[in-house]
């Protein structure tokens, strides 16, 4: 589907925020300018971008920040590489633990963590998602200081559609 992924942005944004400010978090939106409109999967789009921001609200104690940004990478006549990041200044978490997030079933066993409920599928999903649409998920993150996971996908401009008008008439009357 033909759409503007930063428009998918917003939408994830006004999604959670009513969630975040449940947790006095601040959420910054920093979104580039003018980006073409791309041909892509928007729900499966969408579904990473909720996957990340959600978790950074979950794991981020309560009047945390959380910025979510959105830069153009690359850019050529037919594609254009995008990068969504989400910060947040959350518990964070230790280089183990970073190794390993994308596997399924792993889960942070500490006492901090141990009361926010998942299933520890959330981020295993996620990178296959973002694997099969040949993107790259990565995590950066220190504990007590926060995480910051960017996506960054190469996606299709979608090109301008010409308008051809017709003026035949079908003049045959059965």
């Amino acid at each position: 589907a033909r759409f503007s992924f930063d428009g998918a942005v917003r939408e994830v944004y006004n999604a959670n925020l009513m969630e975040a400010q449940r947790h006095g978090h601040t959420v910054n939106l920093d979104l580039e300018r003018s980006l073409p409109e791309i041909v892509a999967d928007r729900e499966r789009i969408v579904q990473v971008m909720m996957n990340v921001v959600s978790n950074a609200i979950k794991y981020t104690p309560d009047g945390g920040t959380i910025t979510l940004d959105l830069t153009q990478k690359k850019q050529d006549k037919n594609h254009i590489l995008l990068a969504f990041t989400a910060t947040d200044t959350g518990y964070g978490m230790t280089p183990d633990f970073v190794q390993n997030i994308f596997k399924p079933f792993t889960r942070a066993e500490d006492s901090i963590t141990n009361k926010i409920q998942g299933t520890g599928l959330g981020m295993a999903i996620t990178k296959s998602i973002v694997d099969l649409m040949s993107g790259t998920i990565t995590l950066q993150s220190e504990p007590g200081k926060g995480s910051c996971f960017s996506v960054t996908v190469l996606l299709e401009i979608a090109q301008t559609a010409l308008v051809h008008s017709s003026t035949e008439k079908n003049d045959s009357q059965t």
